[in-house]
């Protein structure tokens, strides 16, 4: 925990967080997160910047300390903040993070809109854990949730997933559609891999596999087969949407967007390539 509070000062100052917050977020950090090492200073310290900066690139020339993954973590986050109608989100009531990990979203919206409410679930004990110590470094209120969402009660309001993998998009899919209580669905499809044993919307089990198959080659480093594994998620993600606005759904809107177009938009330099694409849907 000094190799904590020593890079806060080696990194010069950071929004929000004064000396006495630092002492804070170390005691929290000393009785419940047990695991706190360093790489998650650095996610405290993305998070202060994600903040401060309004999701603007990093300056250039200034020397990164995020890793891949926390950089594709970051720009998940500028997707879906991009996409999310403020509005909407407000007129619901509550924003509810499926499948929430360690909260990026329902952190930084939360940090945005602080007259949302906010209720993040996540199945990992270690991952609701950290959620809370960057909730607290952060100043953000939100009811962060040890839940496993196949075994408990979602509760109502806009849904939003940023990494719902493999079978869990379509159970949260499935599931959205016959809730009265929640008139808004926002995810990110990603890792249909572990879908592949699950054939849904009637396609045949051997074509469904070999969907999944391909489709988790989406930010592969070959460029053949990352179209390849584009097109199969594209293809997966449109029978998703058709689906949802299947005859009988009536009021039920829905559309599918490229996640790594909305990033392009940015011109970041560099920027990760996304794994998946973005599912929107709204009740009339």
């Amino acid at each position: 925990y000094t190799c904590a509070v020593r890079w806060s000062r080696r990194s010069g100052p950071v929004p929000s967080v004064t000396p006495a917050t630092s002492r804070e977020i170390v005691h929290v950090a000393s009785e419940e997160i047990t695991h706190l090492e360093i790489v998650k200073e650095q996610r405290l310290f993305e998070f202060q910047r994600l903040n401060a900066s309004g999701l603007k690139p990093p300056t250039p020339g200034v020397a990164k300390t995020f890793s891949e993954r926390g950089d594709r973590k970051e720009a998940e986050a500028q997707v879906f903040l991009t996409v999310l109608d403020v509005d909407t989100l407000g007129n619901c009531g509550r924003a509810v993070e499926l499948a929430a990990g360690n909260s990026y979203l329902g952190i930084l919206l939360k940090a945005r809109q602080p007259n949302l409410e906010v209720v993040t679930l996540e199945a990992r004990e270690r991952s609701a854990k950290a959620a809370r110590g960057y909730a607290l470094a952060m100043d953000v209120n939100i009811d962060i949730r040890q839940a496993d969402i196949y075994k408990t009660a979602i509760p109502g309001g806009a849904w939003l997933a940023k990494h719902a993998c493999g079978p869990l998009i379509d159970f949260i899919i499935e599931t959205w559609r016959g809730r009265k209580d929640s008139p808004f669905l926002a995810l990110m499809t990603c890792c249909h891999g572990f879908a592949m044993d699950q054939p849904r919307y009637g396609v045949p089990a051997e074509e469904w596999k070999e969907l999944c198959r391909q489709s988790d080659w989406t930010n592969h480093v070959d460029a053949t087969k990352r179209i390849l594994g584009q097109q199969a998620m594209e293809r997966l993600d449109r029978l998703r949407v058709e689906f949802l606005m299947a005859e009988g759904n009536d009021g039920i809107r829905a559309q599918l967007l490229n996640g790594n177009n909305i990033l392009d938009s940015y011109h970041i330099p560099h920027a990760p390539i996304l794994k998946g694409n973005v599912i929107i849907a709204r009740k009339q």
